[in-house]
């Protein structure tokens, strides 16, 4: 019956409905936080003008940080495209993202051994930079650790009163503790 109201036979309807889950598609979003299509072309303009990245900046009113990464992330002075661009950006902000620790099991193991260890997150972050400088996957663990019970935020100590300071002796990434010296 609907078919006939709008003039199409009943499989087309069929397509379009299982296509879409019998939505319309949903229309991506664009945060004001993130570059726009529009200042994504301006920026491929001035790179084929020849601009400075500190001048694209500046016409658009952005951070030259912010130029400089969206052109060395998308191929550089000679490979910028606006297109190709905002296309990466959206295949990098497509969720859900496989966490960190899901991804990499060496990581993964490491993190649950120093955990087991009772030592706090910073730490471990602090150890893994120090350890692995040039694996990104491993030296940069930042909001992938988990939270540990016990923590006020913002601080490494425990509630319990064990030091968790990196001075002390078998607490901190200098000197790995196999046992607690005292216990809560």
């Amino acid at each position: 019956m609907a078919a006939a109201a709008v003039g199409t036979t009943d499989k087309t309807i069929g397509l379009i409905v299982r296509g879409t889950s019998g939505l319309p598609p949903r229309r991506r979003a664009c945060s004001p936080l993130r570059l726009s299509v529009a200042e994504r072309e301006e920026i491929s303009r001035h790179l084929v003008a020849g601009a400075s990245l500190r001048a694209i900046a500046r016409s658009l009113g952005l951070a030259p940080s912010t130029v400089g990464r969206e052109v060395a992330r998308n191929g550089g002075r000679r490979r910028y495209r606006a297109w190709r661009a905002d296309a990466g950006a959206i295949r990098r902000a497509r969720r859900p993202r496989i966490a960190k620790l899901a991804r990499n099991p060496r990581l993964r193991g490491e993190i649950e051994r120093l955990l087991g260890l009772r030592w706090s997150p910073e730490q471990i972050a602090a150890r893994l930079r120090f350890e692995h400088p040039l694996d990104r996957e491993l030296g940069e663990p930042r909001d992938d650790l988990p939270e540990r019970g016990g923590h006020s935020a913002g601080s490494s100590t425990p509630a319990c009163g064990r030091g968790g300071s990196a001075g002390v002796p078998g607490t901190g990434p200098r000197g790995p503790a196999s046992s607690p010296t005292w216990s809560c």
